[in-house]
């Protein structure tokens, strides 16, 4: 059972997981490679289910478990799905948001947009 601390982040163990992806998504490119670790070939269903499971999280204030689930599905998700890899990402921006952690609201904002340049959500999240 995850436990929240007072800044709102949770404790609960992912089994290294996501820091693995975080570390390949933070690294020189955030490009991943066909196959993410532990997690075999990409699947775009997978990582829909991860991203509503994010959403879930988000919803329910468990912001950091959303973080988290929407890293993994943004890792999980083929290359080639780039609208739902953009979505993935500016729902991640809304996470930094939560926390004020305006570099990664940007970060996150810039590559969606890179991926969907009609985001319109995320053009005015990078913007505000």
């Amino acid at each position: 059972m995850p436990q929240v601390e007072e800044d709102g982040h949770t404790t609960e163990p992912l089994n290294g997981k996501v820091e693995e992806m975080e570390g390949e998504l933070i690294g020189g490119s955030s490009e991943c490679s066909e196959e993410t670790a532990d997690e075999g070939p990409r699947s775009l269903p997978e990582a829909q289910r991860l991203k509503r499971e994010g959403n879930d999280h988000y919803k329910a204030k468990r912001v950091s478990l959303a973080m988290d689930r929407y890293t993994l599905a943004y890792a999980t998700c083929p290359k080639e799905e780039k609208i739902v890899r953009a979505q993935c990402l500016a729902n991640r921006a809304a996470c930094h948001h939560y926390f004020s952690e305006w570099e990664g609201v940007i970060e996150d904002c810039t590559e969606a947009l890179e991926l969907d340049p009609s985001y319109t959500k995320v053009l005015l999240r990078r913007a505000n």
